[in-house]
């Protein structure tokens, strides 16, 4: 597509000249429509995030239930089997949830939930549930913390979701 504009110069009622400016359009088309792949792209992002945590919200409703029934039978097999699913289904909801802030970051609708709070505090439980996992590893985590660590000003959530990417990164490689 082209824009064609014609202006007149003119001077008194003498048609001095034409001033003739073409645009091409193309690049204008081809933004728009890739901002609305883009969009689409993001909706579908959010939609498939909202359609998989349905069934895994099921899925981790029925595992304490099922952990409860196990570990009266005292079957080693089961019961490790039963910790596997669980952990599986936890990482899936945070997989799931990483898919729906990185929507919500996208569309500039994420919203922090700062208070004070202690990242002593943090670190400590992200090591704790992360403990098996470096044991399975042979692993030694050694946590040097100061004490009188102030509290910080920030979003524990997400603050704890930093820790335990960077330790489980640490794990991983």
């Amino acid at each position: 597509p082209l824009q064609v504009s014609l202006n007149p110069m003119v001077s008194g009622t003498i048609l001095e000249g034409l001033v003739i400016s073409m645009r091409d359009l193309t690049l204008s088309y081809e933004y728009e429509r890739l901002k609305k792949i883009e969009e689409m792209r993001m909706n579908f992002v959010s939609m498939i995030s909202h359609e998989l945590r349905t069934p895994l919200t099921s899925i981790k409703g029925a595992l304490p239930v099922l952990s409860s029934k196990i570990s009266k039978l005292d079957d080693k097999i089961c019961t490790t089997m039963m910790e596997l699913v669980e952990r599986n289904a936890n990482r899936l909801t945070r997989l799931i949830n990483d898919l729906l802030n990185i929507s919500l970051i996208q569309r500039d609708e994420l919203r922090l939930e700062l208070s004070y709070s202690d990242p002593t505090l943090i670190i400590q439980d992200v090591l704790k549930e992360m403990s098996k996992t470096i044991e399975k590893k042979e692993l030694t985590i050694n946590s040097a913390i100061e004490e009188d660590v102030p509290k910080v000003y920030m979003d524990a959530t997400k603050i704890r979701k930093v820790y335990y990417n960077l330790i489980d990164n640490a794990v991983k490689f």
